[in-house]
């Protein structure tokens, strides 16, 4: 319930409280001879004579991830945190990365995104016997109040923020292109003469994709697939008529294509569903709850442009900033594009030939997704069709309306290949069936996959991909692997806390 209102998951109200320490929930009240489990330290088991144990929050046996407690309205946040936590090589980097603390800068750390997001990811991998940990410390070095945590934000501008802050605080260390060498891909943005094959072009980054379900002024038209999006995403249009071209080589206005290619793809693929919408007809916000069927294994060898072919000029938009910007605007080209813009133009140069996306899509002939079967054999496409072969990770999902609703994330642990539900501050195993009911209904009734039941406002809204690449996946990564300084910083929250709490057993016998 956590997208809906203050309420915490053991039935109280959200308390915010300034003092605070940082990974727990001021709401627990805990043994004191509660014991962190850190690599080099086993722990003891002892008994307490405090009669206001509560254990909501702690686990008989150690588990394999944490939850994030609930601020209020912070499930959007807590999905986003979790996938970013799960994806190995994002949290390898983020451990190795420097921050103000390395240089001596403790002045300004509460407010050090960095820096928070580095102790709360050490908070969730070392505190093996919590259930949840805390996300104030984090939401406080975003500048956020009390106020904040109640009311939910889009979780792409949140992803966008978090990455701002890490690409200017980690500028100018060994680390400086975390984000960019993740998730940073190109765009090739191009105009091509109808008449002679003349290309003019240029080059955008981008950090993620916004793929479009219902195209603008379409009232029946949905996509039904991811690949059918990023099919339409790539849909060329004709420039004809007053919207003509003035070709630099035939030297007139002529008939030109307009469209868009990928010229670079990244290691992890971030695509986001535009699930809300507006109404023009009433002028209301509104939630796209169509089954829009994601893959297992996401095929992005036949969308990938060809670099060598010339092209008359060329330009490169860089940067962070404009790569966030890029996410946001790209569809401003495709929701103008309508049912008679061509996928295919014949042409007298060679680049032409890849000038279109495929027209069908791998779903269009057969109801079922043949990725998610177990005799998928991905190293057999990989090396029939080439590099560009994704794995999905993580699926980002809303249930509710447009108006709110409640988030969580279906996401694959890469340390045993298992898909777990992180639903605030519960985590649960679940099947690959259970990831397909976000593909969300059939139509406006649930709909049914594996025996298992998908509600008709209950879907997905962003995925993860990473690229296939033995040489390069990581599976896990150990808590050795934490730094020290972290390691060091947990144990002392852990210390305060206890003393906390035996100021509170004390003032309670008063």
């Amino acid at each position: 319930n956590g997208g809906y209102g203050p309420v915490h998951e053991g039935g109280g109200l959200v308390e915010t409280v300034d003092d605070e320490f940082d990974g727990y929930d001021d709401n627990d009240t805990v043994s004191s001879s509660a014991i962190i489990l850190l690599p080099q330290t086993q722990a003891a088991t002892t008994t307490t004579a405090s009669t206001q144990h509560s254990s909501w929050n702690y686990v008989a046996e150690p588990q394999l991830f944490r939850g994030l407690s609930n601020q209020g309205a912070t499930c959007y946040m807590n999905s986003l945190l979790q996938s970013l936590y799960m994806t190995p090589e994002f949290r390898h980097r983020l451990y190795q990365s420097e921050t103000a603390r390395d240089h001596g800068d403790t002045a300004d750390l509460e407010t050090n995104i960095p820096f928070q997001l580095q102790k709360l990811f050490a908070h969730l991998q070392l505190n093996k016997d919590r259930k949840a940990i805390d996300t104030k410390a984090l939401t406080k070095s975003f500048g956020w109040n009390s106020s904040d945590v109640f009311q939910q934000h889009d979780v792409q501008e949140l992803c966008r923020v978090l990455f701002d802050a890490l690409e200017e605080s980690l500028k100018g260390t060994p680390t400086e292109h975390l984000v960019n060498d993740l998730y940073q891909g190109q765009l090739k943005d191009y105009v091509q003469c109808a008449n002679c094959g003349n290309e003019s072009s240029r080059v955008d980054n981008f950090l993620d994709l916004s793929l479009v379900i219902r195209p603008f002024g379409s009232s029946t038209e949905m996509m039904k697939s991811v690949e059918e999006a990023i099919e339409y995403f790539l849909k060329p249009e004709m420039l004809s008529g007053e919207n003509q071209w003035d070709c630099a080589r035939c030297g007139t206005k002529q008939d030109a294509i307009k469209g868009l290619k990928f010229s670079k793809l990244p290691y992890m693929l971030a695509l986001q569903l535009k699930r809300f919408d507006f109404d023009y007809t009433t002028f209301n916000r509104i939630k796209l709850n169509n089954q829009v069927r994601f893959p297992k294994y996401l095929n992005m060898n036949t969308y990938v442009h060809d670099t060598t072919q010339t092209t008359t000029a060329t330009t490169t938009s860089g940067g962070g900033a404009v790569a966030r910007k890029m996410s946001l605007e790209r569809q401003e080209l495709n929701d103008k594009h309508d049912d008679t813009s061509p996928r295919s133009v014949d042409g007298d140069s060679a680049s032409s030939s890849s000038l279109s996306p495929p027209t069908t899509s791998p779903l269009d002939d057969d109801d079922d997704d043949d990725t998610w079967h177990a005799a998928y054999n991905v190293d057999a496409v990989l090396e029939a069709s080439g590099p560009y072969v994704y794995e999905l990770f993580s699926v980002l999902i809303h249930s509710g309306s447009a108006m709110g609703g409640h988030y969580y994330a279906y996401i694959k642990s890469f340390e045993d290949g298992q898909w777990y539900n992180f639903n605030d501050s519960t985590v649960t195993k679940i099947t690959d069936a259970e990831v397909q009911t976000a593909w969300g209904p059939t139509s406006h009734q649930p709909s049914t996959y594996g025996g298992y039941r998908s509600s008709g406002s209950t879907c997905a809204y962003m995925l993860m991909y990473r690229l296939v690449d033995r040489s390069r996946n990581e599976a896990a990564i150990a808590d050795s692997q934490v730094p020290s300084f972290l390691k060091d910083l947990i144990v002392s929250d852990e210390s305060k806390r206890l003393e906390k709490e035996k100021e509170r057993e004390e003032k309670a016998r008063l």
